[in-house]
């Protein structure tokens, strides 16, 4: 199990959560316990939870409206449902809703131990992909640039720390090398992300245009100047 990991139980019965949570304990678990439905709710609007442990028939609320806020607030923390023998069809129910499994009362501290067990396994490994899954994109696809090389993995390192800056940076290279990704990749990173990025190709401008086209011009300040231009300068 996920020692200290924090769980929620919600049961009205003050014995029934009263041993749930000395259980808990014991097993190494951090436990809030509530025993109304709107207090349950307000406790999982404030903080999230590695597990919730829910009764179906609480005075003021429907268990299954308490799984449905549940799985609106935190769609992964996982619910068991706790229902008495005679309402299993209730309990399976809920599970067709997005609850993860269910104990009847009274519980067998064994199966619960067993299905808790499986249950934080599941989050362990769920949470460690999507960790993966993020690390992966963040070494190996930095705005379009693809790479597992260690030279530009230093690369990748100086974007993150020159993207902190309003330094102007110079970037030099042979054609074809990546220039502009890298341009690219120093803009969405830093907190310039929201504005445009314009790139200007000046090899393929005529020198004669060159100045209109970088600062732009006004309308009729020369023969062809039929409209205001706004400049790259300007645009960026």
């Amino acid at each position: 199990m996920v020692r200290g990991a924090m769980v929620l139980v919600v049961d009205d019965e003050d014995i029934m959560r009263e041993s749930l949570t000395a259980w808990l304990q014991e097993e190494g678990f951090e436990v809030e316990a509530k025993a109304t439905g709107a207090e349950a709710v307000e406790a999982l609007r404030q903080r999230v939870y590695d597990a919730v442990l829910l009764d179906l028939r609480l005075p003021d609320m429907d268990g299954l409206e308490i799984l449905k806020l549940s799985k609106k607030y935190q769609p992964n923390t996982p619910v068991l449902i706790i229902t008495a023998y005679g309402s299993v069809d209730t309990a399976i129910k809920a599970m067709k809703q997005g609850a993860t499994d269910y104990i009847t009362k009274p519980f067998n501290p064994e199966e619960l131990s067993l299905t808790l067990r499986h249950i934080m396994e599941d989050l362990r490994v769920r949470r460690e992909n999507i960790y993966l899954k993020l690390q992966l994109e963040k070494r190996y696809d930095r705005h379009g640039i693809v790479s597992k090389s260690h030279k530009m993995e230093r690369i990748f390192d100086l974007i993150s720390t020159i993207a902190d800056t309003r330094s102007t940076v110079l970037i030099q290279g042979e054609s074809g090398t990546g220039k502009e990704l890298i341009a690219r990749a120093i803009h969405y990173s830093s907190n310039r992300a929201h504005h445009p990025f314009v790139s200007v190709s000046c090899a393929a401008l005529v020198e004669s245009l060159l100045e209109s086209e970088l600062f732009g011009h006004e309308k009729g300040a020369f023969t062809d100047a039929k409209f205001l231009k706004r400049g790259k300068f300007e645009l960026a």
